[in-house]
């Protein structure tokens, strides 16, 4: 209210200071003057101004999906926590925008979460001899599953050339596929949701031990054979005929030297 001696004439708005979603009140006092006419009395008047606070709905749906968040799982969840650290909650209707940004914020940075590689272990592998016919396997201790990514030399393997089973979780990988790979080390990198295993494959070019063992392994089947069929009668007669003619021969050769030793008998008596 003007003093008696001084008067204001206010052309501008009146600031006013108050809290976001409270009512805030404004008491005016003021005297009509007019040059030449008396003045009036002082009237008083009194507003209320509400300013409305912005709807935080959107933020708070986004924290209710942080709630269920184990940070410990995430390499970069101190994203999420810098965006909750943002959030302004004394923002008005009229800044509903930069609300609205902050809900998003921490939306992104929740999609953008990414896991913590546990490093599962190899338990069981092989070394691979080309030309061997043989498949390899390695075990991995991981609870079977299917849902896996798996590489060698940072190459995607595709599943045509590997099977998964079940023991923790084993790979076998094909020797039409083994095949194709170069004589020397290969990294091996299986890929879970929820971690990695790594290891090596070593692929080895057939030497001439490993011909001779399995020339020696097919001799040997061979040589099994005969000794398989001769459980059958004929086999065995023809066995039991050679040992007759062998006594044969020695008792020929035994009476043939009776009858030299009596020829000479004789001749010595005459």
């Amino acid at each position: 209210m003007p003093s008696k001696t001084t008067s204001i004439k206010y052309t501008e708005p009146i600031s006013l200071i108050g809290g976001v979603g409270k009512n805030t009140s404004i008491t005016i006092k003021a005297i009509a003057t007019k040059e030449g006419m008396q003045k009036s009395q002082v009237s008083t008047f009194v507003y209320t101004i509400s300013i409305p606070a912005a709807d935080y709905s959107r933020v708070n749906e986004a924290i209710s999906k942080v709630n269920f968040i184990d940070k410990e799982l995430y390499e970069n969840y101190n994203k999420v926590e810098k965006a909750l650290y943002q959030i302004d909650w004394n923002k008005s209707k009229q800044e509903q925008a930069i609300v609205d940004s902050c809900a998003d914020t921490i939306n992104k940075a929740i999609e953008g979460l990414v896991k913590k590689n546990k490093d599962y272990k190899v338990t069981e592998g092989e070394t691979f001899v080309k030309e061997s016919g043989k498949d390899i396997s390695i075990r991995i201790d991981h609870e079977y599953t299917e849902n896996v990514k798996v590489e060698v030399d940072n190459q995607e393997v595709d599943k045509v050339h590997y099977k998964a089973t079940k023991g923790s979780t084993i790979f076998t990988f094909g020797d039409m596929y083994l095949n194709t790979l170069a004589v020397g080390i290969h990294h091996v990198k299986v890929t879970f949701e929820d971690g990695i295993a790594t290891t090596t494959l070593l692929i080895k070019e057939q030497t001439k031990d490993d011909n001779n063992r399995k020339d020696s392994t097919s001799n040997n089947q061979e040589t099994v054979k005969p000794m398989v069929k001769a459980e059958n009668k004929e086999e065995v007669k023809k066995v039991k005929t050679g040992d007759d003619e062998n006594i044969i021969g020695v008792v020929l050769l035994l009476i043939g030297s009776l009858v030299v030793l009596t020829y000479i008998k004789k001749k010595r008596i005459e």
